[in-house]
């Protein structure tokens, strides 16, 4: 029951960071702080991907209103794409490993 308060409240400020970035820009500094911290050992934390939005989110809302509007909208690109892998995380590939002959053998 934790984990699944834990992953809604992650949701949750994800969201309002989303809606702040695209609404009204100067609150996403506020809205896109990050609460906790990225830990990997405990998988109710936020995660590496979604912390990464939040920091897009964070650095939009900081610097997106003093710039014109192609650099502003270069911004706001950026934090949506993080905001995709964050929402739909792709499961790691394992690297393969390729079979090498040893100079003893």
């Amino acid at each position: 029951m934790f984990l699944s308060i834990a992953l809604a409240a992650a949701t949750t400020q994800v969201e309002a960071c989303s809606a702040a970035v695209h609404g009204n820009l100067v609150d996403a500094v506020s809205a896109c702080a990050a609460e906790g911290r990225v830990d990997v050992l405990n998988p109710g934390g936020i995660s590496e991907t979604c912390a990464a939005a939040l920091t897009a989110g964070r650095q939009a809302g900081k610097f997106g209103p003093h710039l014109p509007p192609a650099g502003r909208t270069g911004l706001i690109r950026e934090f949506d794409t993080k905001l995709a892998a964050c929402r739909s995380p792709v499961a790691k590939q394992p690297i393969p490993e390729r079979p090498t002959v040893n100079l003893w053998d």
